[in-house]
Protein backbone atom coordinates (compact mmCIF):
# COMPACT_ATOMS: atom_id res chain seq x y z
CA UNK A 1 0.00 0.00 0.00
CA UNK A 2 2.94 2.80 0.63
CA UNK A 3 5.00 1.69 -2.42
CA UNK A 4 1.40 2.21 -4.17
CA UNK A 5 0.62 5.55 -2.48
CA UNK A 6 4.12 6.84 -2.97
CA UNK A 7 4.10 6.09 -6.78
CA UNK A 8 0.85 7.80 -7.09
CA UNK A 9 1.82 10.98 -5.20
CA UNK A 10 4.97 10.83 -7.67
CA UNK A 11 2.98 11.33 -10.45
CA UNK A 12 0.76 14.12 -9.30
CA UNK A 13 -2.49 12.25 -7.73
CA UNK A 14 -3.72 14.07 -4.63
CA UNK A 15 -5.65 12.05 -1.26
CA UNK A 16 -9.03 12.26 0.60
CA UNK A 17 -9.46 10.14 3.75
CA UNK A 18 -12.57 8.07 2.50
CA UNK A 19 -12.76 4.33 3.43
CA UNK A 20 -14.93 2.88 1.29
CA UNK A 21 -16.01 0.29 2.96
CA UNK A 22 -15.87 -0.88 6.45
CA UNK A 23 -13.24 -3.53 6.20
CA UNK A 24 -10.69 -2.02 4.35
CA UNK A 25 -7.28 -1.46 6.07
CA UNK A 26 -7.29 1.47 3.77
CA UNK A 27 -8.16 4.86 4.87
CA UNK A 28 -7.63 7.14 1.41
CA UNK A 29 -8.37 7.59 -1.87
CA UNK A 30 -6.08 9.11 -4.35
CA UNK A 31 -7.55 11.14 -7.28
CA UNK A 32 -6.37 13.61 -10.35
CA UNK A 33 -7.35 15.62 -12.87
CA UNK A 34 -7.52 13.90 -16.18
CA UNK A 35 -7.20 15.50 -19.77
CA UNK A 36 -10.28 14.93 -21.98
CA UNK A 37 -11.99 16.33 -24.63
CA UNK A 38 -15.72 16.16 -22.63
CA UNK A 39 -15.72 17.82 -18.77
CA UNK A 40 -18.51 16.17 -16.72
CA UNK A 41 -21.68 18.00 -17.70
CA UNK A 42 -22.74 18.02 -13.96
CA UNK A 43 -20.22 19.84 -12.61
CA UNK A 44 -19.03 21.81 -15.85
CA UNK A 45 -14.96 20.56 -14.58
CA UNK A 46 -12.90 18.22 -16.40
CA UNK A 47 -13.12 14.64 -15.60
CA UNK A 48 -11.09 12.76 -12.50
CA UNK A 49 -9.17 9.31 -12.54
CA UNK A 50 -9.91 8.13 -8.74
CA UNK A 51 -7.96 5.41 -7.82
CA UNK A 52 -8.92 3.30 -4.57
CA UNK A 53 -6.67 0.76 -2.64
CA UNK A 54 -8.66 -2.36 -0.62
CA UNK A 55 -7.16 -4.30 1.47
CA UNK A 56 -9.67 -6.47 4.33
CA UNK A 57 -8.92 -6.68 7.74
CA UNK A 58 -8.53 -10.24 7.99
CA UNK A 59 -5.75 -9.92 4.55
CA UNK A 60 -7.54 -12.27 2.74
CA UNK A 61 -8.57 -9.76 -0.24
CA UNK A 62 -5.66 -7.22 -1.52
CA UNK A 63 -7.06 -5.24 -4.97
CA UNK A 64 -6.88 -1.64 -6.72
CA UNK A 65 -9.33 0.07 -8.45
CA UNK A 66 -8.97 3.07 -11.26
CA UNK A 67 -12.34 4.88 -12.40
CA UNK A 68 -13.86 7.88 -14.14
CA UNK A 69 -17.06 8.75 -12.87
CA UNK A 70 -18.92 11.80 -14.84
CA UNK A 71 -22.08 12.82 -15.69
CA UNK A 72 -22.68 12.95 -19.74
CA UNK A 73 -26.34 13.87 -20.98
CA UNK A 74 -28.10 13.25 -17.97
CA UNK A 75 -26.82 10.06 -16.94
CA UNK A 76 -24.12 8.96 -14.82
CA UNK A 77 -21.17 6.64 -15.80
CA UNK A 78 -18.50 4.87 -14.32
CA UNK A 79 -16.16 3.66 -15.83
CA UNK A 80 -13.71 1.04 -13.89
CA UNK A 81 -10.65 -1.00 -13.79
CA UNK A 82 -10.45 -3.63 -11.04
CA UNK A 83 -8.78 -6.32 -8.83
CA UNK A 84 -5.61 -4.98 -9.81
CA UNK A 85 -2.81 -6.07 -7.53
CA UNK A 86 -0.87 -2.78 -6.50
CA UNK A 87 2.29 -3.69 -8.93
CA UNK A 88 -0.32 -3.70 -11.50
CA UNK A 89 -2.00 -0.38 -11.05
CA UNK A 90 1.26 0.88 -10.73
CA UNK A 91 2.85 -0.56 -14.17
CA UNK A 92 -0.44 -0.07 -15.66
CA UNK A 93 -1.75 3.21 -14.17
CA UNK A 94 -0.88 5.55 -17.45
CA UNK A 95 -2.79 2.66 -19.93
CA UNK A 96 -5.67 2.38 -17.90
CA UNK A 97 -6.10 5.67 -17.55
CA UNK A 98 -5.79 6.79 -21.06
CA UNK A 99 -8.54 3.77 -22.01
CA UNK A 100 -10.51 5.35 -19.65
CA UNK A 101 -10.54 8.57 -21.21
CA UNK A 102 -11.08 6.99 -25.05
CA UNK A 103 -14.17 5.04 -23.53
CA UNK A 104 -15.46 8.49 -21.95
CA UNK A 105 -14.80 10.57 -24.76
CA UNK A 106 -17.00 7.47 -26.98
CA UNK A 107 -19.82 8.06 -25.07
Amino acid sequence: MNKLKEFLEEVGFRFHNSPLYIDNQCDWIAYKRTVSKRECTSNEKPVQIVVAYFSSTDAKYEGVEIDLTAEFNGIWWQLKAYSLSPSEAIEKLSEIESSLVKAWEAL
